[in-house]
Formats: structure tokens, C-alpha cells, sequence
């Protein structure tokens, strides 16, 4: 099974995945990109692009079960955050 099929899957099926960097990184620090699957569409049973919660893992505010102190601290601007949006759901698009 490739990557994408596992990390894919893993959406899928369960509902939330760290991206492949070859997908999106963190366009704030560089770091890997967590994505959480709330919803999903009731034919074809892929995430929906609404349905896509997205965030860095270094950042403190979105990982609190790490028990890391990163002292990292994103704004999600969507300026900077939407091209990686639109490259995840192209991701997800490829199954």
C-alpha cells in the first residue's frame, strides 16, 4: 500500500491523518500538517472539503496531547492557508 493509500485510508475510515510532506506543509514554520475529518459525503463517502479541520503540529494551540512545549503560536491566515486547503483536498480527490 502506498502512502496515500494509508494515509488516505486512515481518513477515511477513521477520521484523521498527518500529511505526507509531499502533500502540504506548514506554510507559518514548515511543520507537518495534522488533518482531522469531520464530516463526509454521504455517496461517495470521501471528506468533504467543509469537513476538513486542518492544523500544524508544532503548533501549541491545536496539539495539546503532545505535552510538548513548542512555544509556537500560528494565526491561520487564510491567505496563506488556502493553498494548502486546496492541496490537501486535491490529495483526498485522488482516490
Amino acid at each position: 500500500m502506498t502512502d496515500y493509500a494509508e494515509n488516505a485510508e486512515e481518513l477515511f475510515g477513521g477520521g484523521e491523518c498527518v500529511l505526507p510532506r509531499n502533500v502540504a506543509i506548514c506554510p507559518e514554520c514548515g511543520g507537518e500538517i495534522h488533518v482531522d475529518c469531520v464530516e463526509w459525503d454521504a455517496v461517495s463517502g470521501k471528506p468533504t472539503q467543509a469537513g476538513l479541520d486542518i492544523a500544524c503540529l508544532a503548533d501549541d494551540a491545536t496539539e495539546p496531547w503532545s505535552g510538548e512545549d513548542n512555544d509556537v503560536s500560528h494565526i491561520y491566515l487564510q491567505g496563506a492557508w488556502q493553498p494548502v486547503r486546496d492541496a490537501i483536498w486535491q490529495w483526498i480527490n485522488q482516490v
